[in-house]
Parts: structure tokens; C-alpha cells; sequence
């Protein structure tokens, strides 16, 4: 992990927490560049809505700088959770306590 720190155009002192992330494949990494623009076009969709919007909901994009057709910075934000982690917790916290591998039935 890189720490990244300076200050913003508004004069706040600010530290990035940045990841390093290299990759032999080139193409895969243009896939995932289009699934986060993916992600950025839904978070525009949630804001038109209301219901989304008054309960603030978007997904989580981090921005992603590339250095080199194989080697990329990216943003690493520890206040965000993964929809995993939501999972986990809600298996947890279940009563009967239900197991996370188990497969979900309806």
C-alpha cells in the first residue's frame, strides 16, 4: 500500500491510501476499466431515482490511474464494505445462524 498525501484545490490537507496493482494482461485490465464506468453509469441512474437518493445508496468506485499498460494505482478506501462482508454479517447475525457457504435458497 502507498499513502499518498498533499493538500486538495480547497486548501484541506488530505491522505490517499493508494494500491499498486500490475497485471501481464492488458485486456484484462480495459475490462475492468469498462465495468467501473459500468458502475458509475448506475450511480447516476440511483441518484434520479428517489427512493435511492433519500436513502443515499451508489455503489463504491475507486478511481484508478493507470502508470503503464500493465501497472495501475489504485484508490483504497478501508470505509467502504463489500457486498461479501455484508453477506457474512447477515449470516452471522441470523437466527438460525446460517452458514456463508451454504447455498441460498428461496
Amino acid at each position: 500500500d502507498l499513502a499518498l498525501i498533499g493538500t486538495e484545490s480547497s486548501g484541506i490537507n488530505a491522505e490517499y491510501g493508494l494500491m499498486v496493482n500490475t497485471s501481464s494482461h492488458v485486456k484484462l485490465a480495459r475490462s475492468e476499466e469498462r465495468f467501473l464506468q459500468l458502475l458509475r453509469m448506475f450511480n447516476k441512474s440511483l441518484v434520479q431515482r428517489k427512493e435511492s437518493c433519500r436513502r443515499n445508496l451508489q455503489w463504491s468506485v475507486p478511481k484508478v490511474v493507470a502508470t503503464a499498460p500493465t501497472s495501475r494505482l489504485i484508490e483504497d478506501n478501508t470505509s467502504n464494505i463489500s457486498v461479501l462482508e455484508i453477506y457474512r454479517w447477515y449470516c452471522k447475525n441470523r437466527t438460525p445462524e446460517m452458514e456463508v457457504d451454504a447455498p441460498i435458497a428461496y
